[in-house]
C-alpha cells in the first residue's frame, strides 16, 4: 500500500489484516503493518542494476578456447573451416580494434640498404 505523508513523503506499507470470530463474542479485526519503503527501494535499485548487468552483459563478446592458427602466416581458421587475417578474426569475435604501428625490432629490415637508395625495393626511408 502506498501511503503519502502530510510532508509529501511516500512510504510503502506491507499491511494484514485477520478477522478473528470466538465463540460467543463479537468478531475483531487484527491488523499488522510494517514500513518497508527501504525494502523496495533496495530492491527497485537491484532490479535496476540486474537490467544494466545484463545489458552489458549481453554487449561482451570474448575470445575463449583454443584458437587455431597459422603458424608461419598467423591466419586464423575458423569453425567453418575458412581461413582469415588475424586482425578480421579478433574484430568478427571481440570488440577489439587495431592500430598499426612498426617494432624496433622489423624496422631495420624495412629501411632502404645504401645499395637500395633510390630504388623502390624498400617502403620506409631512414630517419
Amino acid at each position: 500500500m502506498l501511503v503519502i505523508a502530510h510532508n509529501q513523503e511516500k512510504h510503502v506499507w506491507l499491511y494484514r489484516n485477520l478477522v478473528v470470530c470466538e465463540n460467543g463474542s463479537p468478531p475483531y479485526v487484527v491488523g499488522h503493518a510494517v514500513d518497508v519503503t527501504e525494502q523496495k527501494k533496495g530492491e527497485y535499485e537491484l532490479q535496476s542494476a540486474l537490467k544494466e548487468l545484463q545489458k552489458a552483459l549481453a554487449e561482451v563478446k570474448t575470445l575463449k578456447g583454443l584458437i587455431p592458427i597459422c603458424a608461419w602466416c598467423k591466419k586464423i581458421r575458423s569453425e567453418a573451416g575458412n581461413w582469415s587475417e588475424l586482425e578480421s578474426y579478433i574484430r568478427a569475435h571481440s570488440d577489439a580494434n587495431f592500430s598499426h604501428s612498426i617494432c624496433p625490432e622489423c624496422l631495420p629490415k624495412l629501411r632502404p640498404k645504401k645499395e637500395d637508395k633510390g630504388t623502390c625495393a624498400h617502403i620506409l626511408p631512414e630517419g
